[in-house]
């Protein structure tokens, strides 16, 4: 976890200030600058580009510039207050001596650019053909998007182990602010166990460093997911990487929620969909691996299966954790089968009026192969 320095840029003061220092000491060609306020950026940190606005100086984005600046190197373009050169010819003009040597493709050349468009190991934001003023409010966060939208990269092709990166602090807030109310209503405790078999309050019993692959049982929905990974990130400053049904990383377009839905927290705190290949990739990286053998059929249990696992015969998870020395950490959850009171099954929703065109009419929402 690392501080993104949200809220450090309190209001637009800071911009029109800043833009006055800029426009008092401004001359030369068109350039490249690094923000100050950016601060020093991660190891192997993908290059953003970003385009100036109509101010043409490049602080658009200030209120997000220490955020962006700790997951890219980030570089913006200044165009000098007296330049009155054209947007495009000066943008196609200083990509065409400066980019093109560095084997980026032509077609990135073209100076419409979309909001934010990737160059292999670069990042374009163009913030001239898109001024939303949503980028100056606080509330909004582009960090966050970009890792949403799968845009974090450091090649071609986003990889969802090798390019993951971990939360922030402002994410967290997140995470806490809309799970308050379900905190609140369960008030979830963890236990574990020390070598000596002492039984403690919270997650000392747990090793510090990976490959740790925790094993355990859904509880009906699922929601435990929410606590655990919020625990074991303030606890051990780790991220619980969960293995999860690929049908739970739709290839969205766009949202429309005003803040992060369900899935945006999947991707912000690692989740991957279910194959081998990748549980293999998180315990060679020494990853924090949390895998339900049950998976959607323990969380969406029917009436009369509460406390019920359903785990498969074959455990091949032990094998592959015995191949890193991976520590296996069995673990139980008890409690959201005695808050919540099943109504309904698939079952009764078929034999209801119109039932069985409401499972298909949601089957096909999801592109589900089998209709439920």
């Amino acid at each position: 976890m690392y501080d993104d320095g949200y809220g450090t840029v309190k209001d637009l003061d800071y911009y029109y200030h800043a833009l006055g220092e800029l426009v008092e000491h401004d001359s030369g060609p068109p350039r490249w600058l690094c923000p100050v306020d950016a601060g020093s950026s991660v190891e192997d940190a993908p290059l953003m580009l970003y385009l100036p606005g109509v101010d043409g100086m490049g602080m658009g984005l200030c209120m997000h510039h220490m955020a962006l600046g700790r997951i890219f190197e980030l570089r913006c373009m200044h165009i000098p207050f007296h330049d009155r050169t054209p947007f495009e010819a000066a943008l196609t003009g200083y990509f065409q001596a400066n980019l093109k040597p560095t084997g980026y493709r032509r077609n990135y050349l073209n100076p419409k650019f979309s909001s934010l468009r990737t160059m292999g190991t670069a990042y374009c934001w163009d913030s001239a053909d898109d001024t939303d003023p949503k980028f100056q409010e606080h509330g909004v966060h582009v960090s966050s998007i970009i890792k949403c939208a799968g845009l974090y990269r450091h090649s071609s092709r986003y990889h969802r182990v090798f390019d993951y990166i971990p939360p922030s602090t402002t994410e967290l807030k997140e995470v806490d602010k809309a799970s308050s109310d379900l905190t609140f209503r369960t008030s979830p405790a963890m236990f574990s166990t020390m070598e000596d078999g002492t039984v403690v309050r919270g997650l000392a019993g747990v090793p510090d460093d990976g490959p740790v692959l925790l094993v355990g049982n859904h509880m009906l929905l699922g929601i435990e997911l929410i606590s655990l990974a919020a625990e074991f990130m303030r606890q051990k400053n780790a991220v619980v990487r969960g293995i999860a049904h690929p049908l739970l990383f739709p290839n969205k377009a766009r949202t429309w929620s005003e803040g992060h839905d369900f899935f945006d927290f999947l991707i912000l705190w690692g989740g991957v969909p279910m194959t081998y290949k990748y549980i293999y990739e998180l315990l060679a990286a020494g990853e924090f691996v949390l895998l339900y053998p049950g998976g959607y059929r323990e969380a969406l249990h029917c009436k009369g299966e509460e406390h019920r696992i359903f785990w498969p015969d074959r455990t091949e998870f032990v094998r592959m954790a015995a191949q890193f020395n991976a520590t296996i950490v069995p673990f139980g959850v008890v409690g959201e089968d005695d808050l919540l009171n099943l109504l309904c099954t698939f079952d009764d929703i078929r034999s209801a009026p119109f039932g069985k065109e409401i499972m298909r009419a949601y089957s096909n929402h999801l592109k589900l192969s089998t209709p439920i």
